[in-house]
Protein backbone atom coordinates (compact mmCIF):
# COMPACT_ATOMS: atom_id res chain seq x y z
CA UNK A 1 0.00 0.00 0.00
CA UNK A 2 2.93 2.05 0.78
CA UNK A 3 4.51 1.83 -2.57
CA UNK A 4 1.79 2.49 -4.03
CA UNK A 5 0.94 5.75 -2.60
CA UNK A 6 4.59 6.72 -3.01
CA UNK A 7 4.12 5.85 -6.87
CA UNK A 8 1.31 7.99 -7.18
CA UNK A 9 2.75 11.06 -5.85
CA UNK A 10 5.57 10.41 -7.80
CA UNK A 11 3.22 10.17 -11.42
CA UNK A 12 1.18 13.53 -9.68
CA UNK A 13 4.40 15.27 -9.17
CA UNK A 14 5.69 13.83 -12.99
CA UNK A 15 2.44 15.36 -14.41
CA UNK A 16 2.69 18.98 -12.57
CA UNK A 17 5.99 19.54 -13.38
CA UNK A 18 4.93 18.63 -16.86
CA UNK A 19 1.60 20.55 -17.39
CA UNK A 20 3.64 23.54 -14.71
CA UNK A 21 7.18 24.05 -16.68
CA UNK A 22 8.10 27.28 -17.92
CA UNK A 23 10.33 26.15 -21.19
CA UNK A 24 13.44 27.53 -21.73
CA UNK A 25 13.71 29.74 -24.23
CA UNK A 26 10.14 31.54 -23.53
CA UNK A 27 10.01 35.72 -23.08
CA UNK A 28 7.78 37.15 -20.60
CA UNK A 29 6.78 40.58 -20.61
CA UNK A 30 4.61 42.72 -17.64
CA UNK A 31 4.65 44.97 -14.89
CA UNK A 32 3.04 44.83 -11.37
CA UNK A 33 1.53 47.46 -8.96
CA UNK A 34 2.28 48.31 -5.19
CA UNK A 35 0.43 51.08 -3.19
CA UNK A 36 -0.23 51.69 0.28
CA UNK A 37 -1.35 54.52 2.79
CA UNK A 38 -0.59 54.90 6.50
CA UNK A 39 -1.63 57.60 8.96
CA UNK A 40 0.54 58.16 12.31
CA UNK A 41 -0.98 59.63 15.41
CA UNK A 42 0.50 61.33 18.58
CA UNK A 43 -0.50 60.65 21.68
CA UNK A 44 0.13 62.64 24.76
CA UNK A 45 0.30 62.30 28.49
CA UNK A 46 -3.32 63.68 29.22
CA UNK A 47 -5.01 61.30 26.98
CA UNK A 48 -5.21 63.53 23.69
CA UNK A 49 -4.34 62.36 20.56
CA UNK A 50 -3.68 64.10 17.40
CA UNK A 51 -4.16 63.47 14.06
CA UNK A 52 -0.45 63.41 12.76
CA UNK A 53 1.15 62.90 9.45
CA UNK A 54 -0.79 61.12 6.17
CA UNK A 55 1.48 59.47 3.32
CA UNK A 56 0.90 57.28 0.45
CA UNK A 57 3.42 55.44 -1.65
CA UNK A 58 2.89 54.23 -5.59
CA UNK A 59 5.11 52.00 -7.31
CA UNK A 60 4.82 50.66 -11.20
CA UNK A 61 7.04 48.18 -12.27
CA UNK A 62 6.96 46.93 -15.99
CA UNK A 63 9.43 44.24 -16.57
CA UNK A 64 10.96 42.03 -19.19
CA UNK A 65 12.42 38.79 -18.74
CA UNK A 66 13.83 35.44 -20.84
CA UNK A 67 14.27 32.08 -19.57
CA UNK A 68 17.85 30.56 -19.95
CA UNK A 69 16.67 27.47 -18.99
CA UNK A 70 13.27 25.86 -17.71
CA UNK A 71 11.75 27.63 -14.77
CA UNK A 72 15.11 29.99 -14.64
CA UNK A 73 14.42 32.90 -15.86
CA UNK A 74 16.32 36.52 -15.52
CA UNK A 75 15.19 39.79 -16.40
CA UNK A 76 14.84 43.46 -15.90
CA UNK A 77 12.57 45.53 -14.09
CA UNK A 78 12.29 49.47 -14.19
CA UNK A 79 10.77 50.40 -11.17
CA UNK A 80 8.87 54.11 -10.84
CA UNK A 81 7.95 55.20 -7.40
CA UNK A 82 6.14 57.84 -6.34
CA UNK A 83 5.58 58.91 -2.52
CA UNK A 84 3.56 61.74 -1.00
CA UNK A 85 3.33 62.93 2.48
CA UNK A 86 1.82 65.62 4.46
CA UNK A 87 1.15 67.07 8.09
CA UNK A 88 -1.26 67.72 10.09
CA UNK A 89 0.27 70.08 11.44
CA UNK A 90 0.71 72.56 8.20
CA UNK A 91 -1.79 71.39 5.78
CA UNK A 92 -0.20 74.06 3.40
CA UNK A 93 3.18 71.57 3.51
CA UNK A 94 3.52 68.99 1.66
CA UNK A 95 6.28 66.24 0.16
CA UNK A 96 6.80 64.57 -2.82
CA UNK A 97 9.23 61.94 -3.97
CA UNK A 98 10.06 60.79 -7.20
CA UNK A 99 12.62 57.63 -8.03
CA UNK A 100 13.55 55.64 -10.32
CA UNK A 101 15.44 51.99 -10.28
CA UNK A 102 16.70 49.58 -12.32
CA UNK A 103 16.71 46.13 -11.11
CA UNK A 104 17.75 43.00 -12.70
CA UNK A 105 16.25 39.88 -11.30
CA UNK A 106 16.95 35.99 -11.58
CA UNK A 107 13.90 33.85 -10.83
CA UNK A 108 13.30 29.76 -10.25
CA UNK A 109 10.06 28.38 -10.11
CA UNK A 110 8.55 25.77 -9.16
CA UNK A 111 5.50 24.40 -9.87
CA UNK A 112 2.55 23.78 -7.65
CA UNK A 113 -0.10 22.53 -9.39
CA UNK A 114 -0.93 22.92 -13.24
CA UNK A 115 -1.71 26.24 -13.40
CA UNK A 116 0.17 27.98 -10.02
CA UNK A 117 3.95 28.04 -9.03
CA UNK A 118 5.97 29.48 -6.72
CA UNK A 119 8.77 30.87 -7.17
CA UNK A 120 11.80 33.25 -5.59
CA UNK A 121 13.45 35.57 -7.07
CA UNK A 122 16.79 37.22 -6.02
CA UNK A 123 17.43 41.07 -7.14
CA UNK A 124 19.60 44.13 -7.60
CA UNK A 125 18.34 47.70 -7.57
CA UNK A 126 20.46 51.15 -8.62
CA UNK A 127 18.66 54.26 -8.68
CA UNK A 128 18.07 57.70 -7.45
CA UNK A 129 15.35 60.34 -7.09
CA UNK A 130 14.20 63.32 -5.74
CA UNK A 131 12.22 64.92 -3.28
CA UNK A 132 11.12 68.05 -3.76
CA UNK A 133 8.84 70.69 -0.70
CA UNK A 134 5.50 71.96 -2.40
CA UNK A 135 4.02 75.29 0.05
CA UNK A 136 0.99 75.79 -1.14
CA UNK A 137 0.55 79.05 1.35
CA UNK A 138 3.21 80.78 -0.46
CA UNK A 139 2.51 79.09 -4.06
CA UNK A 140 6.63 77.78 -3.76
CA UNK A 141 8.46 74.66 -4.91
CA UNK A 142 11.77 73.75 -3.89
CA UNK A 143 14.06 71.13 -4.24
CA UNK A 144 14.60 69.56 -0.93
CA UNK A 145 16.79 66.61 -0.90
CA UNK A 146 18.75 64.25 -3.62
CA UNK A 147 18.57 60.40 -3.28
CA UNK A 148 20.71 57.69 -4.79
CA UNK A 149 19.55 54.15 -3.28
CA UNK A 150 20.77 50.75 -3.48
CA UNK A 151 19.09 46.91 -3.28
CA UNK A 152 20.38 43.69 -2.59
CA UNK A 153 17.90 40.98 -1.56
CA UNK A 154 15.11 37.83 -2.05
CA UNK A 155 11.85 38.29 -2.52
CA UNK A 156 9.08 35.16 -2.78
CA UNK A 157 5.81 35.04 -4.93
CA UNK A 158 3.18 32.93 -6.61
CA UNK A 159 2.13 33.34 -10.53
CA UNK A 160 -1.34 31.66 -11.35
CA UNK A 161 -1.12 30.78 -14.85
CA UNK A 162 -4.44 30.26 -16.36
CA UNK A 163 -3.63 30.44 -19.73
CA UNK A 164 -0.01 29.45 -21.74
CA UNK A 165 0.69 33.06 -22.68
CA UNK A 166 -0.73 35.09 -19.20
CA UNK A 167 -0.58 35.12 -16.13
CA UNK A 168 -1.17 37.17 -12.92
CA UNK A 169 1.71 37.03 -9.85
CA UNK A 170 2.11 38.67 -6.35
CA UNK A 171 5.04 39.16 -4.61
CA UNK A 172 5.04 39.61 -0.83
CA UNK A 173 7.59 40.57 1.37
CA UNK A 174 11.75 41.29 1.10
CA UNK A 175 14.40 40.34 2.67
CA UNK A 176 18.17 41.88 2.12
CA UNK A 177 20.25 45.18 2.13
CA UNK A 178 18.86 48.39 1.69
CA UNK A 179 20.74 51.56 1.25
CA UNK A 180 20.11 54.99 0.66
CA UNK A 181 22.32 58.18 0.27
CA UNK A 182 20.46 61.93 0.88
CA UNK A 183 22.65 65.04 -0.10
CA UNK A 184 20.11 67.72 1.85
CA UNK A 185 21.31 71.41 0.70
CA UNK A 186 20.94 74.23 3.21
CA UNK A 187 19.83 77.87 2.93
CA UNK A 188 23.42 78.46 2.75
CA UNK A 189 24.57 76.27 -0.45
CA UNK A 190 26.09 74.10 1.88
CA UNK A 191 25.12 69.90 1.27
CA UNK A 192 24.73 67.80 3.96
CA UNK A 193 25.01 63.74 3.43
CA UNK A 194 23.17 61.32 5.13
CA UNK A 195 23.59 57.86 4.61
CA UNK A 196 21.00 55.06 5.96
CA UNK A 197 21.24 51.15 5.65
CA UNK A 198 19.20 48.41 6.89
CA UNK A 199 18.94 44.22 6.54
CA UNK A 200 16.37 41.96 7.67
CA UNK A 201 12.90 41.09 6.88
CA UNK A 202 10.20 43.92 5.76
CA UNK A 203 6.64 42.82 5.65
CA UNK A 204 4.77 46.31 4.90
CA UNK A 205 2.44 47.04 2.49
CA UNK A 206 5.32 48.66 -0.27
CA UNK A 207 6.58 45.05 -0.36
CA UNK A 208 3.11 43.84 -1.70
CA UNK A 209 2.89 44.19 -5.34
CA UNK A 210 0.53 42.49 -7.68
CA UNK A 211 0.98 41.89 -11.03
CA UNK A 212 0.25 41.10 -14.97
CA UNK A 213 2.65 38.37 -17.25
CA UNK A 214 2.63 37.81 -20.99
CA UNK A 215 4.44 34.89 -22.24
CA UNK A 216 5.84 34.43 -25.82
Amino acid sequence: MKKMLVATLVAMLGITSAYGQFSAGTLSVGGGVAFSSEKSKYEYDNNRTVEGDLGTYFKLSPSVGYFFADDLEAGLTLGITRQAWSSSFNSDLRYITGQTTFEPYVRKYFSLAETVAFFGEAGLGIGGGKTTRIDDDNNTTVKYNQASVFNLGLRPGVVFRPADRFGVELTAGYFGYRSTRTENPDNNGDVDMRKDSSFGLSLDMSNVQLGLKLFF
